[in-house]
């Protein structure tokens, strides 16, 4: 099976769901008896849901790789202020 989300969303609705459940366990301390097992159920499908989510195979067209390369001067200057403590120098931003 294949879907068409973009990592980002991927990340976002991971996010939501384990917030989600987190607020479920939360409501399980103040609820009545009768409605538990109703968030149980739910809580229960939502970590099912979560797991398929995080099991999948992900999969891109773009080669990581390739952007890495592509960017690596930016990268090296980026990393390399962090542990010379130099400030990092991003040159001019504006046109004059």
């Amino acid at each position: 099976m294949e879907y068409g989300y973009t990592l980002g969303r991927v990340v976002n609705e991971v996010n939501r769901l384990e917030n989600i459940i987190n607020r479920l366990e939360q409501a399980m301390h103040h609820t009545s008896p009768s409605t538990l097992d109703a968030i149980r159920r739910n809580k229960s499908q939502l970590k099912n849901m979560l797991e398929f989510i995080l099991n999948l195979e992900v999969k891109s067209d773009s080669d990581l790789q390739a952007l890495l390369i592509a960017h690596k001067n930016c990268i090296q200057e980026c990393i390399s202020a962090t542990y010379t403590t130099k400030k990092p120098y991003l040159g001019r931003t504006r046109i004059i």
